[in-house]
């Protein structure tokens, strides 16, 4: 029995603008969370992220104001999880060669 059905989510932090890469996720049913250098993003490009979590499309937080070091724009750090799926045989007790 399992008491969780198996679900993916999208963890994107550090990121500086271009959303474009949400609207992709949303096509494939991910909703992502998104953490936000809020000094690095455009007026377009908030209204954009605001228009996407209020339409319950992404989740977001602020991570800080900006990126201290050179950064690409939109070079976020990207994190999937896989939440419920089955374990592989390494990962039961027992089964290592």
């Amino acid at each position: 029995m399992q008491g969780m059905p198996p679900f993916l989510t999208m963890r994107v932090d550090d990121e500086t603008g271009n959303f474009e890469w949400i609207h992709i996720a949303n096509e494939f049913g991910i909703k992502p969370w998104v953490g936000l250098f809020i000094d690095s993003i455009d007026d377009a490009e908030a209204a954009d992220s605001s228009a996407l979590t209020n339409a319950g499309l992404a989740t977001a937080a602020i991570h800080a104001f900006r990126w201290t070091r050179p950064q690409p724009a939109g070079m976020g750090a990207c994190c999937f999880f896989l939440v419920g799926a089955p374990q592989s045989d390494r990962s039961r007790p027992g089964a290592h060669a």
